[in-house]
């Protein structure tokens, strides 16, 4: 993830345009889900982890659910 970022932040001074901003925002992606290793193996954050960990099932059942409603809003909604 690291790598990515760098890489990503690197070929950005190089090329001026905005697709570079997809791989800078992968890297920063992949460095939030790692953070989540962090918060396991912290005794002062485990109860934020385990918290998200049992809450996160139900978020996902909940975007798959309103995901239509959005997605057909964007399509046809003015």
């Amino acid at each position: 993830m690291n790598i990515i970022q760098i890489f990503g932040a690197a070929l950005s001074i190089f090329v001026p345009n905005n697709s570079v901003d997809i791989l800078i925002g992968f890297g920063c992606m992949l460095a939030f889900i790692h953070l989540g290793r962090y918060l396991e193996y912290n005794k002062n954050y485990s109860t934020i982890y385990e918290t998200i960990k049992r809450g996160l099932p139900n978020i996902i059942r909940y975007l798959i659910g309103v995901f239509p409603i959005f997605f057909g809003f964007v399509l046809f909604g003015n």
